[in-house]
């Protein structure tokens, strides 16, 4: 479930002088205050910084070990392999290579386009759900600091998109890829000591990995539709008033979209001078629109839960 990592391996200008030989369209970048010199340039599709005292390797390693696109993703075993090719590509042993950054997700085969299982989807705890467009959602957190994102796109679409090659028969399936990103402090955020390229395929490492890639997605709150018998649930007065919203988003059949586009009007006209209104404006939106009592499972929704409760239970 592996796509895109970066890896650094400690003191090896000096060790492995035969590096700069095997890098394609490799060039030079000197420090002007420390003289240092930097090299870099690419080796099968992975792009490679030889600095003084480490060396730098990025890429997809799906594109590295299939030398194509990234639609499959790997799993732990063939994770393994990807890591041991690379390593005999560049003639070093990778193993201990530390890790700083590694998206691990899955791709989806929908009933549906991707965008329709996109709109079903509100909020994450302690996150900020950012659409970027129909076909791509973020959660990400407040500020410049991102130490990880969970993201969710049509995956034939950015493929498309990007140029990249999509194996025959795929064309114009539905894809959703869900992704955990995760960026520098890695270790940390796993509760390890450190995270080397050999944790990637650890069965420990890996295992806990993705219960965290599945927890993650469902702590996200879920938009249903409203029960048909949702009258005898009825009880008091706040419970017409979240049955009304519900109903109305219902009927939107938008669901999500229609609350951040009434979130955004009100910002838009500064109806509240304390921001923190807006929030709590959402958050109630939100609650009334997946009020579990007067609700049922859409279909798309349940299909979506599908595939995680599979993935859990095929641990």
């Amino acid at each position: 479930m592996f796509d895109k990592i970066v890896i650094w391996k400690s003191r090896v200008r000096e060790e492995y002088p035969h590096l700069v030989t095997l890098l394609s369209n490799a060039k030079e970048q000197t420090d002007l205050e420390t003289g240092e010199i930097t090299t870099y340039g690419t080796l099968q599709g992975m792009r490679v910084w030889i600095y003084p005292t480490a060396i730098r390797i990025e890429g997809s390693l799906p594109k590295f070990l299939y030398e194509g696109g990234n639609v499959i993703p790997l799993n732990r075993h063939t994770t393994e392999e990807a890591i041991k090719k690379l390593s005999d590509a560049l003639q070093i042993n990778l193993e201990d290579a530390r890790v700083s950054s590694l998206e691990f997700g899955g791709n989806f085969l929908m009933k549906h386009k991707p965008s329709e299982y996109l709109k079903r989807l509100g909020e994450l705890p302690r996150r900020q759900r950012y659409p970027f467009n129909q076909d791509t959602l973020y959660y990400r957190h407040k500020g410049k600091e991102q130490p990880d994102i969970y993201c969710l796109y049509d995956k034939v679409a950015d493929a498309k998109a990007k140029g990249m090659p999509i194996p025959q028969g795929f064309e114009d399936v539905n894809f959703l890829r869900v992704e955990l990103r995760l960026n520098g402090s890695i270790a940390k955020q796993m509760g390890m000591a450190e995270v080397e390229a050999s944790s990637l395929y650890d069965r420990t490492f890996y295992s806990k990995l993705r219960r965290r890639y599945i927890d993650t997605y469902f702590s996200i709150s879920k938009l249903n539709k409203l029960n048909a018998n949702f009258m005898e649930e009825i009880k008091t007065p706040k419970d017409a008033v979240d049955g009304f919203l519900g109903l109305m988003l219902a009927k939107a059949g938008q669901g999500v979209q229609e609350i951040d586009s009434y979130l955004e009007e009100l910002k838009a006209n500064q109806v509240f001078s304390d921001r923190v209104n807006y929030k709590r404006t959402r958050d109630a939106l939100y609650k009334a629109a997946s009020k579990a009592k007067l609700s049922t499972k859409d279909e798309l929704v349940a299909e979506l839960d599908d595939c995680f409760l599979n993935l859990k239970a095929n641990g």
